[in-house]
């Protein structure tokens, strides 16, 4: 057969300049290397681009999407968030109902809890098989019953039929959380993402790149690769920084991403007098995290799965919530520093101790990276598994 025509639909905003973890675009770029058609679904995004590696982008109208809830209140935020799911749910729809009639796909993908129900529907409606794709689930395994009621998106994707679950692994139980909610394991697939196993390279610009952030040579450094968002927990680690400064003296952190809260982060340092020694690095191409990596001494990643991998591919010594699944990714004092959510106020002495100990931050460091390239998959090898079942979802349609 040709290669699969694909519809997909998501809320993500399709960037022209990827500056986080790339997953779907290269993707995408496999599906389009392999002569795949694939036509994209999102909410209008202020672009205009109608083409993407490859990919087709088509974008439909919703009254009001917002993806910062840091900008109102818990209450409010529930509230409009209700409003913007049932709206795209509707619009969505419609405009996956017309596109399926154009296109005639051969598969239909749906992204997140937002596009899963929607590709779920659609499937039935038209008799195409369907791929659900969930990006991990954070919190949501220790949720309460109530809890999950509440923010009932992510139950009703997991429970909408599919012919096949891609389900990012993410360290937070995402198996039995699957299983919950009537996931049929025997057609899911837990995967981490991909990694870049060469983002390290012996001949980085380090003494150049430390020189225009203007960090010294006897500066300690931190670096912590985020979107800025309040749940990813960037503030501890800022709130840290006056006890650590304290007893090491000369030091400088290094935050690498953007978002909502980046003004509230600025003025929390502002307000604890260390200013000085946090730079907002802001949005940097996924491909130069591996140079910002490199000049770090630590790299605090309390609730972001991705960048506990880049650092340990750049034989950094991560530091990690003992939350969840963790443990299965990191060893405490073996491959990286598991911290108990409960004392995050002893982040500053965790630091300190892992800053003073140059044996033990090496040896993490060895360790760290010699799992990484043991256990993760590379970009190519990850795509290439997502690619393959795409085309046997659509050649067994085409046989049936």
């Amino acid at each position: 057969m040709d290669g699969p025509v694909i519809l997909e639909i998501s809320t993500n905003i399709w960037s022209q300049d990827v500056t986080c973890m790339p997953i779907v675009q290269k993707t995408h770029e496999e599906f389009t290397r392999r002569g795949y058609i694939t036509h994209f679904v999102i909410p209008r995004d202020g672009n205009t681009h109608s083409e993407q590696h490859g990919v087709h982008i088509w974008r439909f109208w919703v009254p009001f999407f917002e993806h910062y809830p840091e900008r109102y209140g818990r209450g409010l935020w529930w509230l409009i968030s209700r409003f913007q799911y049932f709206m795209f749910l509707l619009l969505g729809t419609l405009k996956m109902v017309k596109l399926a009639k154009v296109v005639q796909p051969d598969v239909l993908y749906g992204h997140g809890p937002y596009g899963i129900p929607i590709a779920s529907f659609v499937a039935k409606l038209r008799g195409i098989p369907n791929i659900s794709r969930t990006y991990g689930f954070v919190f949501a395994s220790e949720y309460t019953r109530l809890q999950h009621l509440m923010n009932f998106e992510l139950p009703l994707s997991l429970m909408s039929p599919a012919t096949a679950y891609v389900i990012g692994d993410d360290g937070t139980g995402v198996s039995e959380l699957a299983e919950r909610f009537g996931v049929k394991l025997e057609r899911a697939h837990f995967w981490i993402d991909g990694h870049d196993k060469e983002m390290w390279k012996e001949d980085l610009p380090i003494d150049e790149l430390r020189s225009s952030l203007g960090i010294s040579k006897s500066d300690r450094v931190i670096v912590t690769v985020s979107s800025l968002t309040k749940y990813k927990g960037i503030h501890y680690v800022i709130e840290a920084i006056p006890k650590i400064v304290e007893r090491i003296g000369s030091l400088k952190y290094l935050i690498l991403g953007d978002g909502p809260e980046r003004e509230n982060l600025e003025n929390l340092a502002a307000q604890l007098g260390v200013q000085d020694h946090v730079i907002f690095v802001g949005p940097v191409p996924h491909d130069d995290v591996g140079k910002y990596l490199s000049i770090a001494d630590v790299v605090p990643c309390l609730w972001s799965i991705g960048p506990i991998f880049e650092a340990m591919i750049c034989w950094k010594c991560p530091i990690v919530l003992d939350i969840m699944g963790m443990r299965r990714f990191v060893e405490h004092g073996k491959t990286g520093i598991l911290l108990d959510p409960e004392k995050l106020g002893d982040l500053s002495d965790v630091i300190v101790d892992i800053l003073e100990n140059d044996l033990l931050r090496h040896n993490i460091g060895e360790n760290a990276r010699e799992w990484a390239l043991r256990n993760l998959d590379s970009w190519q090898e990850r795509v290439e598994k997502e690619a393959d079942l795409v085309y046997r979802i659509a050649q067994e349609r085409e046989q049936t």
